[in-house]
């Protein structure tokens, strides 16, 4: 995809853009999480473009289309163009000063159609076919996206261990289900001691997970025991780049070399790769993200690259636990490496009828003991002092049928359905639809299951406490109609040649690029008003 760019960056075109943008509401409230950081030289590059240019537009300011459009104009200034990564990076880069703001602009999605019933089922789908399932907001179960991961093959227990299972892991520990909603009495008061009657129920508590730090290979060896001691010791929200091992990296994507021995068995090297950081890479910290990489990143899909990546976290649990009902405000594509996952999905509007919506208090459930002699227990001092309502989680459980939940009588209404994904294949949740997630061992192999997720800004922002969904300002110039795979080409020879530096002017497009954003802007912004009259006068 090509982002719709313009031929010159005038002040007259930018001062129209600013004035367009500074009157709209401040309801959209952006969630904003650095992802990578540009290397120094395309941000010197980028800086070096700024100054050139910082008296052709207003300041960078806290609007994300803003800094969007400048960080466009520099890619297409570029000889060699930016790659998805590098635009996504530099975008975040720009803004992070102005991050603890909210946009100032936003724009009506219009009538948003979530018509899907059951779960699609892609085979290797193109970047325009993803394009189409976001842009409609439908779940789908994608397949043949990670054939030749040698990960499915050499992801062992023993080859975790062998090659970082040393490395220290947050582990959540339940009893086996996660952040389920449950009856104020389990904590230790009264029924009706802060109870409220909204919608049928008493006031519920969020089950936190207790929380502990520990070697992966003692985490994976209490996970085998779930059984025996009744704990499921869960390795959840994971950065990827904590598992800081080139053979990690290698593993994650189709240029690594399968070992097979004769029997067709997965074969574990007998000396993985040294133990040592990979070029470029390291963790986050509160003042910045891991610096971008050339060489990508692992386990990325070319199909989602023109996405806006937020988090890559990896997945790890002894089998048979369940994520209860809750919706996350990204796109969601889940890889999964072994065992199987089911996701029961219900649709975005539906959260009233879930039980979601409503008032909840959080509780932390606590570790007494050591192991392996452990004891989960709960009680008051274990809550957060107010409950809330804009809440992730809802109290139905979608994977149990609503005549077993009879103080949700609308759950009946309600349509349920799953996306089951096997090791190989990726589950894609669009934002904000609630779900349900069992995760399964590898019905041969008795491997406990593994997922690798990405989240991504969401393509649709759900502004809360209305019902009201905009655009997302990230995706607004995205230009389908050129290829996705070369979103900001290389200036032409005889434009590049004319300067001896990376940064020149912007060339000109034709068709669709040729209209200025600020246009294109105002175009829609006239439509929307238009119905806007319309659906009044009607009213009226």
């Amino acid at each position: 995809v090509v982002v719709g760019g313009v031929s010159s960056m005038r002040n007259r075109a930018m001062r129209m853009l600013a004035a367009i943008m500074l009157p709209l509401s401040a309801h959209a409230i952006a969630l904003f999480t650095k992802f990578r950081e540009p290397d120094r030289a395309l941000r010197s590059e980028w800086l070096h473009f700024v100054r050139r240019h910082s008296h052709e537009w207003p300041p960078l300011a806290n609007n994300a289309i803003v800094h969007h459009h400048a960080v466009r104009q520099f890619c297409r200034s570029r000889r060699r163009g930016c790659s998805w990564a590098q635009y996504h990076a530099l975008v975040d880069s720009s803004r992070a000063p102005h991050a603890h703001l909210f946009d100032q602009s936003r724009l009506p999605a219009g009538e948003l159609k979530r018509e899907a019933k059951v779960c699609a089922r892609l085979h290797k789908p193109t970047a325009a076919q993803l394009y189409e399932q976001v842009a409609r907001s439908e779940p789908a179960v994608l397949t043949g996206l990670m054939e030749g991961w040698p990960a499915l093959h050499r992801w062992t227990d023993d080859y975790l261990v062998q090659v970082v299972g040393d490395r220290p892991v947050g582990v959540s520990i339940t009893e086996g289900a996660f952040d389920t909603p449950e009856d104020p009495q389990r904590w230790g008061f009264p029924g009706q001691h802060g109870t409220s009657r909204a919608h049928g129920g008493t006031l519920r508590v969020v089950a936190r997970p207790a929380h502990t730090t520990l070697p992966l290979e003692s985490a994976l060896r209490e996970m085998r025991r779930f059984n025996e001691s009744g704990l499921a010791y869960y390795v959840e929200y994971l950065p990827v780049e904590a598992l800081r091992h080139p053979a990690i990296h290698e593993d994650l994507s189709d240029s690594g070399a399968v070992r097979l021995n004769s029997e067709g068995s997965s074969e574990v090297p007998a000396s993985p790769p040294p133990s040592t950081p990979l070029p470029n890479f390291g963790d986050g910290t509160a003042e910045g993200a891991p610096t971008l990489r050339e060489e990508g990143e692992p386990g990325e899909l070319a199909i989602a690259t023109w996405l806006m990546p937020k988090k890559h976290l990896l997945w790890l649990g002894p089998g048979g636990t369940i994520g209860a009902t809750h919706y996350d405000p990204y796109e969601n594509l889940m890889q999964v490496v072994r065992g199987s996952k089911i996701f029961f999905v219900a649709n975005p509007d539906d959260g009233r009828k879930l039980g979601g919506f409503t008032p909840m208090q959080e509780g932390h459930l606590k570790l007494r003991g050591s192991a392996p002699e452990v004891e989960l227990y709960r009680s008051v001092d274990g809550l957060e002092p107010k409950p809330t309502e804009l809440h992730h989680y809802a109290a139905a459980s979608l994977s149990v049928p609503a005549e077993a939940q009879p103080q949700l009588p609308q759950l009946r209404d309600v349509v349920v359905f799953n996306c089951t994904a096997h090791a190989g294949e990726v589950v894609y949740i669009p934002s904000y639809w609630w779900h349900e997630v069992v995760s399964l061992k590898d019905r041969v192999s008795g491997a406990s299951p593994l997922g690798i997720n990405w989240f991504y800004e969401a393509f649709y922002q759900r502004v809360f406490p209305n019902a009201t969904w905009d655009l997302s300002l990230h995706y607004l110039e995205l230009n389908t109609t050129l290829p996705f795979n070369d979103p900001f080409p290389p200036l032409p020879m005889d434009i590049a040649g004319a300067h001896a530096t990376d940064v020149a002017h912007t060339p000109s497009l034709r068709g669709r690029g040729q209209r200025r954003f600020s246009d294109r802007l105002a175009h829609a912004q006239a439509e929307q008003a238009a119905k806007g009259k319309a659906t009044n006068k009607n009213e009226l």
